[in-house]
């Protein structure tokens, strides 16, 4: 695997993040030897996950807690009592 087919792994699995591409220099860091350090590119994976998921999350909550809000709203003042 050379060193254009590893910046496009790493550009292809961070896409969609706020990184779209890693500069040159960090990817030539990381192949190092003929081998991608596998270690660091599954610790950014892992990493991205976490953000990814967690924000997936967020969304979802607020949007129940939307749904939730105005489904109350609705409600006829009697239902209060």
């Amino acid at each position: 695997m050379g060193f254009a087919a590893v910046q496009r792994v790493v550009g292809f699995l961070i896409a969609g993040s706020s990184l779209m591409m890693l500069p040159p220099v960090v990817v030539s860091w990381w192949y190092q030897d003929g081998t991608a350090n596998l270690f660091l590119i599954s610790a950014a994976c892992g990493y991205l996950q976490v953000v990814v998921l967690t924000r997936m999350g967020l969304l979802i909550v607020a949007d129940l807690k939307r749904s939730l809000f105005r489904h109350l709203l609705r409600l006829s003042l009697a239902y209060y009592d």
